[in-house]
């Protein structure tokens, strides 16, 4: 592309669109669950985004749905009490009422669920390739689009069970315990159930992933889009916990330790 910018000192050269150069020195708040103040919208659109916010919610016929920006974090409670805390780039779909026998949700993203003990009616959560079951606990699934679902149990006891695989199958999960769905299989391990709550503080944690995965939490914790072409390094691993960076910074220790560039394409970075 002879239309992007290289740089040759991890980003310090790079020059930006004010957008996304904001994007890029904007720091990890604790606690914000404001939507990201980097950027910039029209007196008009600004407006529209205050009530839709205030609103929270859209109806269609007898679904409510919940929905999140980049660098956003919204708190929801549903009809039967159940807390709901939406992560980045997450639609949570609900119906407005739950019948007297199921309360069935339906997520898209990622997101931490308090949910509210009843015996009666099953909380369940189709997710793509995973369903989860619970009368009441607490835990995180992380389900965005073309990236393994990966539920961490907090509290009490949950069942999940893919979906879509020639060999359906459940898998009962104690606390302290994470499934990932990946090939089509349910594997679990053993965890520190902190880290699956890390981005409810704004923070950055990252326990042995693929840098593909790593770079896509990236770029909607701060609202960019990353293009990796640098051969290999999708697969290759990272461990790592921020709090309170900013993007360059990230960037530049990334950079130092797997030996990549990057180069500026209009909105997106390109990674190299």
């Amino acid at each position: 592309m002879e239309h992007a910018n290289e740089d040759t000192s991890y980003l310090e050269s790079v020059p930006m669109p004010s957008s996304l150069e904001e994007r890029m020195k904007g720091r990890i708040d604790k606690g914000m669950t404001e939507p990201n103040p980097w950027i910039r919208w029209p007196i008009v659109a600004a407006v529209t985004a205050i009530v839709l916010f205030t609103i929270s919610y859209m109806l269609w016929d007898d679904t409510i749905i919940y929905e999140t920006a980049s660098g956003e974090i919204k708190e929801v409670t549903l009809a039967d009490g159940t807390k709901v805390t939406l992560n980045n780039e997450s639609v949570l779909e609900v119906p407005k009422e739950f019948d007297a026998t199921t309360r069935n949700v339906t997520l898209n993203g990622e997101a931490y669920f308090e949910v509210a003990k009843d015996t009666n009616r099953p909380f369940t959560i189709t997710a793509d390739s995973t369903k989860t079951t619970v009368l009441g606990t607490a835990f995180n699934l992380s389900a965005y689009e073309q990236e393994p679902n990966t539920l961490v149990l907090i509290e009490g006891k949950v069942s999940i069970s893919s979906i879509g695989s020639r060999t359906d199958y459940s898998i009962i999960m104690q606390p302290n315990e994470q499934v990932v769905m990946q090939n089509k299989m349910l594997n679990k391990t053993m965890v520190d159930p902190d880290y699956a709550k890390a981005w409810m503080q704004k923070k950055l944690d990252f326990q042995s992933v693929p840098l593909q995965y790593v770079f896509q939490e990236i770029g909607r914790f701060y609202g960019v889009k990353f293009m990796i072409e640098k051969p290999g390094l999708k697969q290759r691993i990272y461990r790592g916990s921020h709090e309170n960076i900013t993007l360059q910074e990230l960037l530049k220790s990334m950079a130092f330790i797997y030996k990549f560039k990057i180069k500026q394409d209009g909105e997106n970075l390109i990674i190299y």
